[in-house]
């Protein structure tokens, strides 16, 4: 039995810090035993004797030392550093807790749990550094990115814009698809990494001097620019974390990077206020995306080109064959994405109208419904990436899909609170689709093609949520929002048809996958 436990963290200004536990427990023999053995967990696997070290997990160091004190007791004293780059801190939190934790339950013999936040497989020191770098460039590429969106009718008001006016920018920089297309694509041959680094720091600079905008084209120039150029780094960074991280944890890992890039366009938001200060006071949230490319050059200084990349390139300078693109599965994975985005797009865009006009709420309890029901959606990325890659893609997703369905169909349709708990029912069960859904393409498709792909599927997606824009706009006018978006749920049902004619994908190597006859 633990009878006390003390956590310290130490410094040395010639290495990063380090993280120190020292443990002690008063045990018998038997439990004694079980704390000398190496930890195997979802954390580390250890190998050793009274001194213990990792063999794999996401720390650059660990090792665990036991010594017998003149009283009897065991003491563990374990130091470590996570490998999670800028999160580290905030993970090491968590790591101490989970820790503790583990080794009380092995002092009193009890089976030792998973932290509800560990992946499902053990990540090694190199795809946790990928996954953490990525997560932080999906921050920076969520909030360069949601500069517009947020900012549009402070923009109008400043420029004199009319709605007709913002209907068009936002119908043109749709536009900037080709250019992401053309840019995933190049990402096939020259690699991952560069395409990631100097796309998401030319969108940064593209909308920095839209800040100096005096009109429409410079707005609409910028922002075609910035949306094209952010979408290919944004988009290749779920493929080359999924090229990076055990098969057991691409789910889990994309819907990370969902929530980081989340977290990134809520951001805008807490700078939002200065908008007010003056009519062109928008130019200066728009100008702090210059401050991000510090940090991209920083992040991508160190960050690995994917080794199935690498390997490709290999294999194609020795005429080793190559996977094809299957045909099948690429036409599924198309309508998969239409009629997903001709679903999310006008659920997404046309809510905050829909409370507004059609249930008379003001600003403050819009933002107020918005993040007590749409936040809970973070549940649901989570546990449905966890369980996409513990079990399968298909059924998590069908289960997120009549989720996302039935919760908005019934929000759209009613008021008071049982809205409210459609919206969170839906957010949270629909939440599941985002990693289930988010991990196929780069699955799917061979490491020679997956950007490219990934480019088409990025266009089909934008078509999609523009039809769907026009059929909710057509529906709503003729029957109102309920009706409208009953009939719109007929959308997800096709995704789930769909998404039978894809092979299941969780747990198999991704060369596997593309090799499938």
């Amino acid at each position: 039995m633990s009878d006390s436990m003390a956590d310290v963290d130490r410094f040395d200004a010639h290495t990063p810090p380090m993280t120190t536990l020292v443990l002690r427990h008063a045990t018998t023999p038997a439990q004694s035993h079980a704390l000398r053995a190496p930890i195997d967990s979802r954390l580390v696997k250890e190998a050793g004797d009274d001194v213990l070290v990792a063999v794999e997990g996401p720390v650059h160091d660990w090792h665990r030392e036991l010594r017998i004190e003149p009283d009897g007791a065991l003491i563990e004293e374990i130091n470590f550093r996570l490998a999670l780059g800028v999160w580290t801190p905030l993970m090491t939190f968590a790591a101490r807790w989970a820790i503790r934790r583990n080794r009380l339950d092995t002092a009193m013999g009890r089976s030792t749990k998973a932290a509800w936040w560990a992946p499902p497989d053990r990540l090694d020191q190199r795809g946790a550094s990928v996954l953490a770098a990525c997560c932080t460039l999906a921050v920076i590429g969520g909030f360069v990115g949601g500069l517009l969106g947020q900012t549009i009718t402070f923009v109008s008001s400043d420029l004199h814009w009319n709605v007709r006016t913002q209907s068009n920018v936002l119908a043109v920089i749709r536009f900037g698809a080709i250019l992401t297309l053309i840019g995933l694509a190049l990402a096939d041959r020259v690699g991952r990494r560069p395409m990631i680094r100097w796309t998401l720091i030319l969108a940064a600079m593209a909308v920095s001097l839209g800040s100096l905008a005096q009109g429409v084209a410079w707005v609409t120039t910028s922002q075609l620019l910035c949306r094209g150029l952010v979408a290919v780094g944004v988009l290749l960074l779920p493929i080359l974390v999924c090229e990076e991280v055990p098969a057991g944890t691409r789910a889990y890992s994309v819907g990370l990077l969902a929530m980081s890039g989340g977290l990134g366009i809520g951001m805008v938001l807490w700078v939002l206020p200065a908008a007010d200060i003056s009519l062109g006071a928008w130019r200066w949230i728009w100008a702090l995306a210059v401050l991000t490319i510090p940090a991209i050059l920083a992040v991508t200084r160190h960050l690995p080109e994917s080794q199935h990349f690498s390997a490709d390139v290999r294999s194609a300078a020795v005429l080793i064959d190559r996977p094809a693109v299957r045909r099948s599965w690429l036409v599924a994975t198309i309508g998969i994405v239409v009629f997903l985005n001709l679903y999310v797009a006008p659920v997404a865009q046309l809510q905050n109208e829909f409370l507004r006009t059609a249930r008379g709420f003001s600003a403050t309890r819009l933002v107020l419904f918005v993040i007590g029901t749409n936040t809970w959606g973070g549940i649901g990325v989570v546990v449905g990436g966890k369980l996409a890659d513990r079990f399968s893609r298909h059924r998590v997703a069908a289960v997120g899909l009549l989720g996302l369905s039935l919760g908005n169909a019934v929000m759209y349709s009613t008021s008071g609170w049982p809205m409210w708990v459609a919206s969170a029912l839906g957010s949270i069960v629909g939440g599941a689709t985002v990693p289930a859904l988010g991990v196929l393409g780069p699955e799917l498709f061979p490491t020679h093609r997956r950007g490219g792909v990934g480019g088409i599927l990025n266009i089909c997606a934008t078509v999609g949520g523009a039809v769907g824009l026009w059929l909710a706009g057509s529906l709503i006018d003729q029957s109102g929002y309920g009706v409208a978006f009953r009939w719109l749920s007929i959308a997800p049902l096709a995704v789930l048809a769909l998404l039978f004619l894809v092979p299941e994908t969780a747990r198999r190597d991704l060369n596997e996958i593309s090799r499938d006859p």
